[in-house]
């Protein structure tokens, strides 16, 4: 297997050459993932009595990544009714949700770590009626730290959902889980997972109240070794409820439209004028090129100032957004093919990016302009007269050519 020997990374696992059959089979589609994404709905559909248009129901949902357990959830709720975050730590996941979910108005897509303080990441504290927290914060360094941070973002009132394995799946030691072993925080010493007691204890020690686990212990569906954990944020004492009373109504206002990948003509014209064109030219469309797929993938404006020498990784393009990045320009540019998973890593900037493809995906690399020679010139006599030339005979006649022009 390529993830044991080292030949391959996790993610190419769960996302082959950026296909995310594997993940949803997993989180989405799977009788497992069904069954507990629906009690992760009721739970929500029961918070959401109370919503009304003057008084929406504001929901976050942390580490949302393909969307599994948003898909399930969305049905259940009123647009008029709610306001929904879907936040992850990859750009690639919100860009692919913006296109998933048009059909949800509600909704707002924002990056979100936490393991970092959400105040420092724009995010309004203290607010949220429901945060939802599908197979993520196992993964996280410090569960205490990663609930306290949970705790500032609900509402006094407000209810955590925690869906996760509470058995340690064996073939999680494979490492075919990114980031299941980051834990150190005293709480897991031998696994990153918590039973559904221990969760209980830890999520009423993080300051949480009326912690319960589902399903019940009597329940047959507590052999599948996973539970979703429910826990209310005190009603009163959780702080000042900064952002509590501001107008949610402006924070609907989402990202411009995401662009839709380009069609095949659309590819097939690019190609015919990148062939047709001049070298600068056709330098510059390539860098213009590869410069918006990556605006695409970072979900900024095509106009944004980034530079033809910039390493994508420093602009914040992480190992699956690579995978999205390379499948923009093989579609873009018609490309049978796909590109090498090696692509940014190889070639780390959008100039070396444009390089590549103009030389070895296009076979447009430049060439020197050959001279044109008028017929009947000899050019090896005229190269013999010009050497018997001294210095002083040749500088005259090349003004002479010169004045002419």
């Amino acid at each position: 297997m390529p993830v044991l020997t080292g030949k391959g990374s996790s993610l190419d696992t769960l996302f082959p050459d950026g296909s995310f059959a594997i993940a949803e089979s997993l989180y989405e589609t799977s009788a497992s993932a069904r069954y507990f994404n629906g009690i992760v709905r009721s739970l929500l559909e029961s918070a959401a009595t109370g919503a009304t248009p003057g008084r929406r129901l504001r929901v976050l949902e942390i580490g949302a990544g393909t969307g599994g357990t948003t898909a399930a959830v969305l049905p259940a709720l009123l647009p008029d009714r709610t306001v929904y975050y879907f936040t992850d730590v990859s750009q690639l996941f919100l860009l692919r949700a913006e296109n998933r979910f048009k059909a949800y108005p509600f909704i707002r897509y924002e990056l979100l770590d936490i393991e970092q303080d959400p105040a420092g990441q724009a995010m309004p504290v203290h607010s949220f009626d429901v945060i939802v927290a599908s197979h993520v914060l196992h993964a996280t360094r410090d569960l205490r730290e990663t609930l306290t941070h949970c705790r500032s973002l609900l509402a006094p009132g407000g209810v955590l959902l925690v869906n996760e394995p509470t058995d340690h799946p064996g073939w999680f030691d494979l490492g075919l889980m990114p980031g299941a072993q980051r834990f150190d925080d005293g709480v897991r010493t031998e696994s990153p997972m918590l039973s559904a007691d221990g969760w209980r204890e830890l999520l009423l020690a993080a300051g949480f109240e009326h912690a319960a686990a589902f399903p019940g212990r009597e329940s047959p569906g507590a052999i599948l070794g996973q539970h979703v954990i429910a826990a209310s944020a005190a009603a009163a004492g959780i702080g000042e409820a900064r952002g509590y009373e501001r107008d949610w109504q402006d924070m609907l206002e989402t990202p411009s439209a995401v662009r839709e990948s380009p069609p095949q003509q659309a590819a097939e014209d690019l190609v015919r004028t990148l062939s047709e064109a001049l070298p600068a030219e056709r330098t510059e469309m390539l860098i213009t090129f590869a410069r918006d797929q990556v605006a695409a993938v970072l979900r900024v404006a095509a106009t944004a100032p980034i530079g033809p020498r910039q390493r994508l990784m420093d602009l914040g393009l992480d190992s699956l957004m690579a995978v999205e990045l390379r499948n923009r320009l093989a579609l873009g540019l018609g490309l049978g093919e796909s590109l090498p998973a090696t692509l940014m890593f190889d070639y780390p900037t959008i100039e070396a990016l444009a390089a590549y493809l103009e030389r070895d995906v296009l076979g447009l690399s430049r060439r020197p302009v050959s001279a044109v020679v008028p017929e009947g010139i000899d050019l090896s006599a005229a190269a013999a007269r010009m050497e018997q030339l001294s210095e002083a005979e040749a500088e005259a006649l090349l003004l002479e050519k010169l004045g002419k022009l």
